[in-house]
């Protein structure tokens, strides 16, 4: 067992490797990081372990940025991250670090259409890629919901008609297919045509915008 003593003492991870583990967990629990697609890192004085681990993460140097501050040489790193956004690139570096392997991330056009799927299920959502950390289950739902609604209006500004096939499938509780067909009184055909163009609108709407949170 390790104590809080262990956990916090300089040269713990040293002692013990498992410490470091630990220590990227709890602060990736509880940083709260904005959770951009694109990531820009500036370098400050480092040595070539510290490029090596940045470049092992996916970033890259952009050579036309380097430039001189006050005598140091300053250089910018840039990486896309992937569709789980930066909060998905620290937490695979975490689970690696405890020896776990994750599949590849969804995009978030997949994750906006689970969203969808299970708009109402506030564990679902939660557990979401795209939720934010660090938050109570029902304010980390209300949040991919959020970002749901935006992605849709975005999406399907100018076609009203698709953005209400989906309120009303997918928003409104308890809905069915044969409900929503009934109320808007379409053909099956004409209605799974809409249903899956609105899908495709809007899934390629959240992968312009990248991850949310």
């Amino acid at each position: 067992m390790i104590s809080p003593f262990q956990l916090m003492a300089p040269g713990a991870a040293d002692e013990d490797p498992n410490l470091m583990a630990l220590r990227n967990g709890h602060t990736l629990q509880r940083c709260r990081v904005p959770n951009p697609r694109f990531d820009l890192v500036n370098e400050f004085g480092w040595n070539d372990f510290e490029r090596m681990v940045v470049a092992d993460c996916g970033y890259e140097e952009v050579p036309e940025l380097r430039r001189d501050v006050r005598g140091q040489e300053v250089r910018t790193w840039v990486a896309d991250v992937g569709p789980a956004g930066l909060v998905g690139l620290l937490f695979r570096g975490v689970a690696a670090e405890h020896g776990i392997t994750l599949p590849e991330p969804r995009t978030q056009g997949d994750l906006v259409l689970a969203a969808l799927d299970d708009f109402h299920d506030d564990g679902a959502l939660a557990a979401l890629p795209s939720a934010p950390l660090g938050h109570d289950v029902r304010h980390a739902a209300d949040c991919v919901r959020t970002f749901v609604r935006r992605t849709m209006l975005t999406a399907l500004h100018d076609q009203p008609h698709l953005a209400d096939l989906l309120e009303q499938r997918y928003l409104e509780p308890v809905a069915t297919h044969d409900q929503v067909m009934r109320a808007t009184f379409l053909s099956r055909a004409t209605y799974f045509r809409r249903l899956r163009t609105a899908r495709e609108l809007v899934a390629a709407a959240a992968d312009r915008v990248g991850a949310p949170l």
